[in-house]
């Protein structure tokens, strides 16, 4: 009647594809008279893995990279259905035009005690420097995503936006003029340059925010070169749209992330 009791050591489990497993154990012992009594078995549960992004707040989406404040803001979301500690670290990725961009690598590791309920989200600031990439004109896409060993569903890891490089050219009026803006989000304000081919006349620039609720106006000084700084102090943290008229007409339109 006597025993022994050992321990295993080294035994990975993290990954399991199921919730529910067993594990057993048995001993093989050379003339063992009574095998039915050499295995004894327990059934474990293994916590779902199932994070990802599920948006971007910067860059804007279908914005200009003038306008991008250099770190990129996006929403951690708990797509399982247990919750996520402080000891499951979160690997995030960015590409851009589906390049992994590896110096942008990192780890997301909850505070010590705090955990990331079931579809919850966390904010995330990443810094990441879009303009040294020196990407070329025309529109790019750029993702967030996780890397998540053993997670459960890699659909929904990813979220992606689109950022233009270079100039537009718009109608204003009857006339084709290039027009290129430059939006520089620094604190509390924006620096809002707008560079014409053509004079624009009676100009107005209109800030709203993403609900049509106007939040400022201003009418700058027309010409083929305006400049306009406007103070963003008291705005709530949040998208805002910046249109560009002149004589009417919209010439130009962006979204811009306001921290």
């Amino acid at each position: 009647n006597d025993f022994l009791v050992f321990s295993l050591t080294g035994v990975t489990l993290a990954g399991l594809p199921g919730p529910t497993h067993e594990i057993c154990f048995w001993l093989a012992v050379t003339g063992d008279t009574d095998q039915t009594n050499d295995t004894t078995c327990s059934t474990f549960t293994v916590k779902t893995r199932d994070a990802g992004i599920s948006s971007i707040a910067s860059p804007v989406d279908n914005s200009n990279i003038t306008a991008y404040s250099g770190t990129m803001t996006f929403a951690l979301q708990n797509f399982a259905t247990d919750e996520i500690n402080d000891v499951n670290p979160i690997p995030l990725r960015i590409s851009v035009d589906g390049t992994r961009q590896t110096a942008a690598d990192s780890t997301h590791l909850l505070d010590q005690g705090q955990t990331l309920a079931a579809g919850a989200t966390r904010n995330i600031n990443l810094p990441f420097d879009l303009a040294s990439l020196n990407l070329s004109n025309g529109n790019h896409e750029v993702c967030a995503y996780t890397d998540l060993r053993g997670d459960a569903n890699n659909g929904n890891d990813k979220s992606c936006v689109t950022v233009t490089v270079g100039s537009t050219s718009t109608s204003v009026g009857e006339n084709i003029s290039k027009i290129t803006s430059y939006i520089y989000n620094v604190e509390d304000a924006l620096n809002i340059n707008i560079v014409s081919s053509e004079n624009l006349n009676d100009v107005n620039i209109t800030i709203t925010d993403l609900s049509g609720r106007v939040i400022n106006s201003s009418r700058p000084v027309g010409g083929k070169n305006i400049s306009e700084r406007i103070n963003t102090s008291n705005y709530s943290e949040g998208i805002y749209l910046v249109s560009i008229s002149s004589e009417n007409s919209v010439i130009l339109s962006e979204k811009v992330m306001v921290n």
